[in-house]
C-alpha cells in the first residue's frame, strides 16, 4: 500500500471519528457580495455563495464544521481572550475606592486595535470561506460582536448581535403547498411555539450529553446578554431594562446563562449609582468569574457595595471570601483592612478591637510592604472615636514608612493638616499643607487647599513674630546660667530632629 494512501485514509478516519458532533444552523442566512467582492475575485465563487449547490452530506457537514473551528474558530477565540487578558494586566485597581465593574477597561482593549482587527478578519474569512450551513457561522458573528464591542465601536457591535437575534431565531418546520417561504418565519417575541401565553425571544437548548460534549451552545442567546452590555456601554438603559426583564421572564432563557445574565443586571444597577441593587444581583453572578483570582475581585466589590449600602454583616462576610480566595497580597491586605472597619458600632469598644486587629497585622511579615496603609487605616479608625493624639500618632508612623509612593504620602500629609487645623495647632497645620506635593493627580480641590494654605500663611506668620517676642523678652529676664542652660537644651532638640528626619522641631515646622 503507497504512504501516501495509508496517510489520507488515516486523515479521514479522524476527522469521521474523532470529530465533534455539530449541528445545522438554526436560520438562513445570505450574502451579497457583488457590491463589495475585488475586482480580481469577480470571476472567483467563494464558498458561501455555493451553499446550496450541493447537499449538506455528513461527510461535508464534518469536513466544513472542523476546519471551521480548528482553523478559524479556535484562534479568534483565543485572540479574544488573549485581547482581555493583556487589558486585565495592564489594569491597575485602586482598593481603597469603589473598584470598576470590571477587572479590565475598554479603553484598554481598544487601544489594541491590530489584534481585533485581526479577530473580525479570521472570523468574516471563517463565514464566507465555508459553507453557510456550517454549525460556526453563529459563533463566528458572536466574535465578531465581541470584538467591535472591545474596540469601543458599539453601534457596529450592536448590529452585530441584533443581526444575530434576528436571522438565527429558530424557524417553524416547512409548511406544504400553498404556504410561501415567508410564512416559515416566526415573529420575534411572539407567544408563537411557545407554552401558554408566555412570550419568548430565546432559543430553546438541549442538554443532552451528547451537545454539552461535543458541540457550543447557540451564540444567539450569548448574543442577547452582550447586547444588554453593549446598550449599558451605550448608556441605553430604558432598552438595555427592556431586554433584562423579557429574558428573566422567559421561559426558553437557559440555565447557564443566569450568572452572566445577572451580572449584566448588576452592571444595570453600578452604572446608575444603585449599589444596593447592585449588590444583590452581583452575588448571584459569581459563578461567571473566569477564574478564582477574578472571584476574589468580584467579592472584594461586592463587599463594597454592601458597605456603601450599610449592610456591613455582609460586607464582612465576602472581604473574608475575598482574602481566601486572591492570590494578591494587595487585595488582601485591602480586605483585611476592609474587614476590620466594619465594627459593630452598637458595641462598646468595637473600634479599639478593630485598631488593635490593624496593630497586630503590622507586625506581620506576610504585611511588612504595607504597613504604611495599615497604620493610616488605623488612624482613620482612632478619628471616628475621636481620638485626635492617637490618630495623629497612627499617620505619623504610616509616613515613617512610606517609600516613594507620593500619593499615599499627600493622603497622609493632607489628614494630618486637617486633624492639626480642627485643633487650631495653625503652625503644623499649614507645615502639613506645605508639605504637599501638588503634580500629584490624585490630590482633589486644589483650590480649597491652597486657599486654606494661604490664609494659615497670613496666620502663622504673625503667630511668629508673637513667639519670637515673647521667647526674646523671655530670655532677657532669664539670669545668665539660666539662659545658657536654655540655649544648649535648645540646640539639642533641633540635632536630634535632623538627625532622626523627622523635622518637627518648631524651627523645622517654621521654615517649611
Amino acid at each position: 500500500m503507497h504512504p501516501w494512501f495509508l496517510k489520507s485514509c488515516l486523515c479521514f478516519l479522524f476527522v469521521l471519528f474523532l470529530s465533534p458532533v455539530v449541528f445545522a444552523q438554526l436560520g438562513k442566512i445570505t450574502f451579497d457580495l457583488e457590491k463589495d467582492k475585488p475586482t480580481k475575485f469577480k470571476t472567483k465563487t467563494l464558498k458561501s455563495e455555493k451553499t446550496g449547490e450541493k447537499k449538506f452530506t455528513l461527510p461535508r457537514k464534518l469536513m466544513q464544521n472542523t476546519v471551521s473551528h480548528y482553523n478559524y474558530y479556535f484562534n479568534a477565540n483565543n485572540k479574544i481572550n488573549e485581547v482581555i487578558e493583556r487589558a486585565r494586566l495592564s489594569n491597575n485597581d485602586t482598593y481603597y475606592k469603589l473598584l470598576p465593574f470590571y477587572s479590565y477597561s475598554l479603553k484598554n482593549t481598544a487601544t489594541q486595535t491590530a489584534e481585533l482587527d485581526s479577530i473580525i478578519y479570521k472570523a468574516t474569512a471563517g463565514i464566507l470561506l465555508h459553507d453557510l450551513r456550517s454549525s460556526w457561522v453563529d459563533n463566528f458573528y458572536l466574535l465578531i460582536g465581541k470584538a467591535y464591542l472591545l474596540k469601543q465601536a458599539f453601534d457596529s457591535a450592536s448590529m452585530t448581535f441584533q443581526f444575530i437575534n434576528y436571522n438565527l431565531y429558530p424557524r417553524r418546520k416547512k409548511l406544504p403547498y400553498p404556504y410561501s417561504d415567508s410564512d416559515d418565519k416566526v415573529i420575534v417575541g411572539t407567544n408563537t411555539g411557545s407554552s401558554g401565553n408566555s412570550v419568548s425571544i430565546a432559543n430553546p437548548e438541549t442538554s443532552t450529553l451528547l451537545t454539552k460534549t461535543f458541540s457550543l451552545p447557540p451564540s444567539r442567546n450569548d448574543a442577547l446578554v452582550w447586547q444588554i452590555r453593549t446598550l449599558i456601554e451605550m448608556e441605553e438603559y430604558s432598552e438595555a431594562a427592556g431586554l433584562i426583564n423579557t429574558l428573566r421572564n422567559d421561559m426558553n432563557f437557559p440555565a447557564r446563562l443566569n450568572p452572566a445574565l445577572e451580572e449584566a443586571n448588576a452592571y444595570w444597577f453600578y452604572k446608575q449609582g444603585m449599589y444596593d441593587s447592585a449588590a444583590n444581583h452581583l452575588e448571584y453572578a459569581l459563578a461567571n468569574s473566569s477564574d478564582l483570582q477574578e472571584k476574589a475581585r468580584s467579592e472584594y466589590l461586592l463587599a463594597q457595595l454592601f458597605e456603601l449600602s450599610k449592610n456591613r454583616t455582609k460586607a464582612s462576610e465576602y472581604y473574608n471570601k475575598a482574602i481566601r480566595h486572591t492570590t494578591d497580597p494587595l487585595l488582601d491586605i485591602y480586605a483585611n483592612l476592609s474587614d476590620a472597619k466594619m465594627y459593630d458600632s452598637s458595641v462598646l469598644n468595637e473600634i479599639d478591637k478593630s485598631i488593635v486587629h490593624l496593630l497586630r497585622m503590622a507586625k506581620r511579615d506576610k504585611f511588612e510592604t504595607y504597613r504604611d496603609i495599615i497604620y493610616y487605616s488605623a488612624g482613620e479608625l482612632a478619628l471616628v472615636k475621636p481620638d485626635t493624639a492617637a490618630a495623629e500618632f497612627f499617620i505619623k508612623k504610616s509616613l515613617s514608612y512610606n517609600g516613594s509612593d507620593i500619593s499615599f504620602r499627600n493622603k497622609s500629609f493632607l489628614k494630618l493638616a486637617d486633624i492639626n487645623f480642627t485643633r487650631k495647632n495653625y503652625k503644623a497645620a499649614f507645615a502639613y499643607y506645605d508639605s504637599l506635593q501638588t503634580n500629584d493627580s490624585t490630590l482633589s480641590d486644589l483650590a480649597k487647599i491652597q486657599e486654606r494654605k494661604n490664609a494659615l500663611s497670613k496666620i502663622v506668620s504673625q503667630i511668629n513674630i508673637i513667639e519670637r517676642e515673647d521667647s526674646l523678652q523671655r530670655l532677657a529676664l532669664m539670669t545668665p546660667a539660666d539662659r545658657e542652660a536654655f540655649i544648649k537644651k535648645l540646640a539639642k532638640t533641633k540635632d536630634a530632629c535632623h538627625r532622626n528626619f523627622i523635622h518637627d522641631c518648631t524651627d523645622c515646622r517654621t521654615k517649611q
